[in-house]
């Protein structure tokens, strides 16, 4: 979808029907409401996830070469952020990087939400 954002004046988002017709710079300020977190750790366990559920509204978790790649998706950063380091302390973080939602990362919100909530 970063082809998208560099080509484009307006995009579609289609589920079924367009849901939204928009500049994707407004498109993707509608999920401006949370920040994801991208880290590459040595281990992770189930008691780990668990103990992120308070902090996140979702993560994505991919096991590949001896490291996890897990990408959690949060709200108030200044309360969340330090709470969700914490708890991840004991999984030897490799690497570590926050950034805003991307277009992409704007469809699937806006998917899951539905377009009422939007």
């Amino acid at each position: 979808m970063s082809e998208a954002e560099k080509m484009c004046d307006r995009v579609a988002i289609l589920n079924t029907k367009i849901e939204f017709i928009d500049r994707p710079e407004n498109i993707k300020e509608l999920s401006k409401e949370y920040e994801i977190l991208e880290l590459k750790l040595k281990y992770l366990n189930s008691k780990t996830k668990k103990d992120l559920e308070p902090f996140t509204i979702r993560t994505e978790e991919t096991y590949k070469n001896g490291i996890y790649k897990l990408k959690i998706f949060f709200e108030d950063k200044e309360k969340n952020l330090p709470e969700i380091l914490e708890v991840l302390k004991s999984s030897k973080i490799e690497d570590i990087k926050i950034r805003t939602p991307s277009l992409e990362d704007a469809f699937i919100y806006m998917i899951n939400r539905g377009k009422k909530d939007v």
